[in-house]
C-alpha cells in the first residue's frame, strides 16, 4: 500500500532539502504533496534516482558518520512539515475524506523511518541531547497529526471485527 507512495520516477521533480554524498532528502512537488511522502533517494551527483528510494536508517547506514546528525535533524524537519500540512487537511475536510488516509499514512511511514533511527543503538546514542529531543518531539507531535489523519480508517477496521 505505501509502496506506491515511496515509488519515483526518473522524471519525477521535486525539491531536494538536503544532499549527502549518496543520498538526498527530496519533497514531492506541491501538487502532489497531499499524496505522496518524502523519501530519501539513493544516488550520486545530480541523478538521485539511480536506485530508488531508501529508508532514513538505510541511507545513515550508507552514509558517513558525520553527516548523521544533518540528516536526522532535516528528516525531523520535513516531518514536521508533514504534520503542519496534515493538521491543516484536517481542517478543511470531512472525517470520512480519502485525502486524510493517504497522509496519515504518509506522515506514518515517515515518521516511523524518524521514530528507527531515533531507537537504533547504532545512530540514535551518537545524536546530542538537544537534537534527539527535538527530534521525539516532532515524532509525537507527528503521531498527534496521524492518528487524527487515520481515526475513520481505524474505526472502520474495528467495525469490521464485529
Amino acid at each position: 500500500m505505501m509502496a506506491m507512495s515511496k515509488t519515483k520516477r526518473p522524471e519525477a521533480s521535486g525539491t531536494v532539502m538536503l544532499r549527502c554524498a549518496h543520498h538526498a532528502l527530496m519533497l514531492p512537488p506541491p501538487e502532489e504533496a497531499l499524496a505522496e511522502s518524502p523519501t530519501w533517494l539513493r544516488g550520486r551527483g545530480p541523478v538521485y534516482f539511480a536506485d530508488g528510494p531508501v529508508t532514513l536508517v538505510m541511507a545513515l547506514e550508507e552514509e558517513a558518520s558525520t553527516s548523521h546528525p544533518s540528516m536526522i535533524e532535516a528528516h525531523a524537519e520535513v516531518l514536521l512539515i508533514w504534520a503542519k500540512l496534515a493538521n491543516d487537511l484536517l481542517g478543511t475536510t470531512p472525517l470520512e475524506a480519502p485525502e486524510r488516509k493517504r497522509m496519515g499514512f504518509n506522515v506514518l511511514v515517515f515518521c516511523t523511518e524518524l521514530a528507527s533511527a531515533l531507537h537504533s543503538e547504532r545512530f540514535g546514542p551518537k545524536i546530542s541531547f538537544d537534537r534527539r529531543n527535538r527530534a521525539l518531539e516532532v515524532v509525537a507531535q507527528a503521531t498527534l497529526q496521524i492518528g487524527a489523519c487515520l481515526v475513520a480508517t481505524v474505526r472502520d477496521y474495528q467495525a469490521s471485527l464485529s
